[in-house]
C-alpha cells in the first residue's frame, strides 16, 4: 500500500528521491547559509543584551573594547560571507573550512575578552562546528594508524583487486 502511494502523497517520497536530497549539493548550500545566518544572528543579540543590561556582566568583562571590536568582526565576516555563498566561489568545502575558521577565531577572542571558559562562550562553538561537520565528505578524513592495511598492497586503500576486502574509496 505504501508502494502505490509513493509519488502521489505529498509527503510519501520514492526511495531515489530520499537518496538525492541526502547528498544533495544544495541542500548542502543552504546548510551553509544558515550557519552564516547563525555568524550574523549571534553577534547582535550579544551587542544588544550588552547595550541592554543595567547591571555588570560578565560576558566582556575582561576587554569591553575587544569585546565589542570582536562582535563587530564576527558579523563583518558574516556579510564577506554572504558574498562568497552567492558566488559559490570557493568551492562547499573551502567554504565550510572558512566559515568555521572564522568562528573558531571569534568566539576565542569573545572567551578570552570574557575572562575563559567560565563564562560559557565557548558554547557558542557546538552549533557551527557541528554543522560544518555534517558538510565534510567522509573521505577528507585521513586514515589513522589503526586503520586497516590492504592484504594485496599493504596500503590504507583499496589495491582495487578482487581479492581485496576493504571497502573501495
Amino acid at each position: 500500500m505504501a508502494e502505490d502511494l509513493r509519488g502521489k502523497v505529498p509527503g510519501v517520497k520514492k526511495p531515489a528521491e530520499t537518496e538525492k536530497t541526502a547528498g544533495d549539493p544544495e541542500l548542502a548550500w543552504r546548510v551553509l547559509g544558515l550557519l552564516n545566518l547563525y555568524r550574523l544572528v549571534v553577534p547582535s543579540v550579544l551587542v544588544a543584551l550588552s547595550l541592554l543590561a543595567s547591571r555588570p556582566q560578565l560576558l566582556g568583562a575582561a576587554a569591553p573594547s575587544l569585546y565589542f571590536a570582536t562582535l563587530v568582526a564576527w558579523f563583518a565576516t558574516g556579510v564577506v560571507c554572504i558574498g562568497l555563498l552567492k558566488t559559490r566561489w570557493p568551492t562547499l568545502q573551502a567554504q565550510a573550512f572558512i566559515h568555521v575558521a572564522f568562528d573558531i577565531v571569534a568566539v576565542t577572542a569573545l572567551l578570552v575578552t570574557s575572562g575563559g571558559a567560565g563564562s560559557g562562550v565557548g558554547l557558542l562553538l557546538i552549533l557551527p562546528v557541528a554543522g560544518v561537520s555534517l558538510l565534510l565528505p567522509s573521505g577528507s578524513r585521513r586514515p589513522s594508524a589503526r586503520s586497516p592495511r590492504c592484504a594485496c598492497s599493504g596500503s590504507r586503500s583499496c589495491c582495487r583487486c578482487p581479492a581485496c576486502r576493504m571497502p573501495r574509496t
